[in-house]
């Protein structure tokens, strides 16, 4: 195993099979949370390694991921236990030295110094007269991503952490550069990693260079490359387990999302972590070649406006990025924007959230480029470019015809019993821009919305909601700004019982009468006669009463003067 595999917590050599990963890996999770034994452990697992038929000599490429046999013992079994228990320690104690690090900030190198000891890792821990000085570095020097201990099999290296006041009591100073290069550690040009030896790793097609001194697969830090191979591995595995079974891929998602790891990677320098499992619609859109979305962490620290650089969206928290998983297995609406990218659009109660991913022009890699709460009028106007391609909410598609309907339909979906005033406004303002493109398209999605069980909740919650369209000739003849009629909490009592006759005042009544500050109109709908009270208000109309009317009711109204 070379650094990045070393780093995937719990992966096993010659382990291809996920349920027997899963299998060692708790095992190993548990003895290392107990405290166990090499032999406690081994007598745990054996038993069901037998069972799984990776016991022995073994030759199932199912399990072992190769045509080549291979032994399974004891040893083996060592081996696993000593390098996940050695890289375990380590990676917690770096977690521990970042925590410390504001009161002691620098790391020393130390190494046994017996005959054991590598001649080089007793060099760098000042056991060797040639070179008479000690690596001390701070933290967060670059160095500690390479040379950070354990460094080869076997190495039982490691680090003392000091602060500024045990540096000087014990006589010790920081290394400078030139100490790095002379040691090997850093190039006279400033680069980290100092002189390179090559390594053919088996089945790879090209060489690979670590330091000299560093063992194939030992030149990184656990603790800082741990939690990001974790999510390369899961990663991979997705995108193995996507297309075999998409719904086991996604539940598998939720729970990585949910966990640690998660944040402790997009919390970490170049960090990358998957987030989403996309359908077909929006990979067809892209044109990927697989399911999974990465998000890194660059990303995540400019959209939550963790940077100096960026303000970000603040208004989203880390449970809100835990929902990413839901959003990419059922989008509302899927929309194909410019090339490479799809917005992905997602009602979460009382609001929506938006996810726009890039994929890669090769195909190969899906990013989530931003995420933040959507406006709604900005979800009805992007559905209404004709560019929605998918999605589980079922709407009209959109075209020069449709596009109104659509608008109004998306803008009316977004009140619901949470809705904010904001939510109001902004459904507000998208009826009066459908309402001026189609009003008989926009009337249609308002009975619609009235007709509904949530309307009257809407009233309740919100104190109003827009309730009718009127004709452009008509409003100009009232003088209202918009030809948006609301009903009021206080009045929907006078009006709810004979509701179903409000979309016949559309259009010009028979007649219109003043009456004080409202407008009375009158219009004959089969063989009744219905009546709405409208009262400007602000920049809309109020609709103040609405009934079936009685003759001697009609012939009073007919005395009042026309409007």
């Amino acid at each position: 195993m070379w650094q990045a595999d070393h780093a995937r917590a719990f992966t096993v050599a010659k382990v291809a099979n996920l349920d027997l990963l899963a299998t060692i890996r708790q095992s190993l999770d548990k003895v290392m949370r107990d405290g166990g034994t090499l032999e406690q452990w081994k007598a745990g697992l054996v038993p069901e390694l037998q069972k799984a038929g990776w016991w022995g000599m073994v030759e199932n490429k199912a399990l072992t991921g190769t045509d080549d046999p291979v032994f399974v013992g004891g040893r083996r079994l060592r081996t696993i236990y000593d390098t996940n228990l050695r890289i375990s320690r380590a990676a917690g104690r770096w977690k521990r030295i970042q925590e410390m690090k504001d009161v002691r900030p620098y790391l020393m190198y130390v190494s046994i110094g017996d005959n054991r000891t590598r001649p080089l890792h007793r060099r760098w821990g000042g056991n060797d007269p040639a070179f008479p000085f000690r690596i001390i570095l701070p933290v967060d020097h670059p160095a500690w991503a390479v040379f950070y201990p354990p460094n080869d099999w076997g190495c039982r290296c490691s680090v003392r952490q000091l602060s500024q006041a045990e540096l000087d009591r014990l006589g010790y100073r920081v290394t400078t550069d030139a100490e790095l290069e002379r040691i090997g550690w850093m190039t006279a040009d400033g680069q980290v990693g100092g002189r390179l030896r090559t390594f053919w790793r088996k089945g790879a097609e090209k060489p690979e260079a670590v330091p000299v001194g560093v063992g194939p697969g030992f030149a990184y830090n656990p603790g800082v490359s741990g939690m990001q191979a974790v999510a390369e591995k899961a990663t991979r595995s997705l995108e193995e387990m996507a297309p075999l079974d998409l719904k086991a891929a996604r539940y598998t998602l939720v729970d990585l999302v949910k966990s640690d790891a998660f944040l402790e990677t997009l919390n970490e320098p170049n960090g990358v972590f998957p987030v989403m499992i996309l359908g077909d619609e929006a990979r067809a859109a892209l044109g990927a070649k697989n399911h999974v979305v990465v998000l890194s962490s660059d990303s995540y620290a400019k959209q939550r406006g963790l940077t100096a650089r960026s303000a970000g969206h603040t208004d989203l928290t880390v449970p809100d990025y835990r929902l990413l998983p839901r959003i990419g297995a059922a989008p509302d609406h899927v929309i194909r924007d410019r090339d490479q990218h799809v917005v992905l659009w997602k009602l979460d109660g009382e609001r929506y959230l938006r996810a726009v991913v890039k994929v890669t022009a090769s195909g190969d890699q899906m990013y989530l480029q931003s995420y933040r709460v959507g406006e709604a009028r900005n979800l009805a106007r992007e559905i209404a470019t004709g560019n929605r391609v998918g999605g589980k909410v079922d709407v009209p598609p959109a075209s020069p015809e449709t596009g109104p309907r659509v608008a109004a339909t998306v803008a009316l979906d977004r009140l619901g019993p949470d809705a904010t005033r904001k939510d109001g406004r902004s459904a507000m303002q998208a009826l009066v821009e459908a309402a001026k493109a189609d009003l008989p398209a926009t009337q249609a999605a308002l009975e619609a919305f009235v007709a509904s069980d949530r309307f009257a909740a809407v009233v309740e919650k919100m104190g109003e909601a827009p309730a009718l369209a009127l004709a452009d000739d008509l409003r100009r003849l009232l003088g209202a700004p918009s030809g948006i009629a609301r009903i009021a909490r206080d009045n929907l009592p006078a009006i709810i019982g004979d509701i179903d006759g409000l979309g016949a005042f559309t259009q010009e009544p028979d007649e219109i009468r003043r009456d004080g500050q409202d407008a009375v109109l009158i219009r004959r709908v089969g063989d009744r006669t219905m009546m709405l009270r409208l009262r400007p208000k602000a920049s809309l109309l109020q609709i103040i009463a609405l009934r079936v009317l009685q003759a001697e009711e009609l012939a009073a109204i007919l005395e009042l003067p026309i409007w």
